[in-house]
């Protein structure tokens, strides 16, 4: 009898909680879903859950203090230029259209507009905010931001992901201020009334790539109309890949920006193109790398032929064989005769990017596994060199998309796989 007591005593001690699967909920501003408002949704769910947004006008302050998707279609629309009653952190939150205060979030597929402060405002890390369309904002479009919320000490953001947004009527386009490690890439950052990307207060270790950045059209005060602004103490950043145009002001400028210590130092640029700024490129900082070498190469400029005019091409590399001069302490000692324009995309990477992609949309394990287990079997065929293997695979990834659809998956996130799988066929078949 003792041990049988001794044994049940024992079970009992040892059974652990099941969690919870992560939960999809709809929020719809017309009322067949889950939800009217995004916030009530954020409030009841759980970390990893998803939130669906349908087509709508939402006019809130949206605060993510918990590890969750959002996930819009086109037509939802975040407005913040009317209050809301019932409001978290309302000390930073009433001025944003969203604020993320909690790690992992994923914000994708929104319209967000007139703001008074920030669009989109990240006190976050490891976040990915993709797709989004963010434009008349008072301030910046989209912050990486460092500062002290209430009672929570200094904070520097960092590795999270800006990609494939459109960021545009803003003062500034996006803002990294003393962040680190974040990348910002694909992004068309247009028609901002001051910087189009600034980097300030230290910003470090970032990486600015292959976004198109032009139109920056300064303020009435002569100032800003910078493509890409570093300002005090940032350093390492890379910038690369970008195109950089029509710029009111300069394209690029390195600088001090107000008062303050140390100068922007350690920053590379190359592989950019620059067409067409009123200057192309300023640089106050020190230490600051205008190409990547022999023969990777450095810029592309528009006007160097009407400055260089007896310049010729050094050794059959594409390569300029004159420096540009910026300034008398900084030149591009490998200017490009053309302009950059990356690789083609590559099958692997795309497959590898729609994984990354499925990751973080906190879905179902069963549904993300056989999603990942067939996406995984076609890299396995690409390694291989079987295409027409890889296309199989990819053929029977979309089968399961569409046996999940509206199951496990919502119709867009269905879509939207489907899509891209396609997509990376199309590249396999060149």
């Amino acid at each position: 009898m003792a041990l049988l007591l001794l044994s049940m005593l024992t079970l009992a001690f040892n059974i652990q909680p099941v969690e919870a699967e992560p939960r999809t909920w709809t929020v719809d501003d017309d009322g067949a879903a889950d939800f009217q408002t995004i916030q009530e949704a954020i409030n009841v769910a759980n970390e990893g859950d998803t939130i669906f947004v349908r087509s709508g006008i939402y006019y809130e302050h949206v605060v993510l203090n918990k590890t969750v998707s959002l996930l819009g279609v086109e037509g939802s629309i975040i407005d913040a230029s009317q209050e809301i009653v019932d409001m978290i952190n309302p000390s930073i939150a009433k001025w944003n259209g969203i604020t993320i205060l909690a790690n992992y979030c994923t914000v994708t597929g929104f319209e967000i507009r007139n703001a008074a402060n920030f669009g989109i405002e990240i006190r976050a890390d490891y976040g990915v905010f993709q797709e989004n369309l963010v434009e008349d904002c008072n301030w910046a479009g989209i912050s990486v931001f460092a500062g002290v919320h209430d009672s929570v000490p200094y904070y520097s953001s960092h590795d999270n992901l800006i990609h494939n947004n459109t960021v545009s009527l803003n003062h500034m386009g996006i803002w990294l201020s003393d962040a680190y490690n974040n990348k910002v890439s694909f992004n068309i950052v247009e028609w901002n009334r001051w910087n189009g990307i600034y980097l300030s207060s230290g910003a470090k270790n970032n990486t600015i790539i292959s976004n198109s950045v032009s139109n920056s059209i300064g303020t009435q005060f002569n100032e800003g109309g910078y493509g890409i602004a570093v300002g005090t103490g940032s350093h390492n950043n890379v910038i690369a890949g970008n195109d950089i145009s029509n710029n009111s002001a300069d394209g690029i400028r390195i600088e001090i920006f107000g008062l303050g210590f140390p100068l922007p130092h350690a920053n590379t640029v190359f592989h950019n193109n620059f067409v067409g700024n009123t200057i192309q490129a300023f640089d106050d900082g020190i230490n600051n790398t205008w190409d990547g070498g022999y023969p990777s190469g450095g810029n592309y400029w528009s006007d160097y032929e009407k400055r260089y005019p007896a310049a010729e091409e050094l050794d059959g590399s594409g390569i300029w064989d004159t420096p540009y001069d910026i300034d008398e302490n900084n030149q591009d000692n490998y200017p490009l005769m053309e302009p950059w324009s990356p690789e083609p995309p590559n099958p692997v990477e795309a497959t590898q990017e729609l994984i990354e992609t499925i990751e973080t949309w906190n879905l179902h394990k069963g549904t993300e596994n056989s999603l990942k287990a067939k996406l995984k079997a076609a890299i396995h065929m690409l390694d291989m060199g079987r295409e027409d293997g890889a296309i199989h695979k990819l053929s029977a990834f979309i089968n399961r998309v569409e046996m999940l659809r509206e199951k496990t998956l919502a119709t867009e996130q269905a879509d939207y796989l489907i899509a891209e799988a396609q997509r990376i066929i199309n590249l396999i078949n060149g």
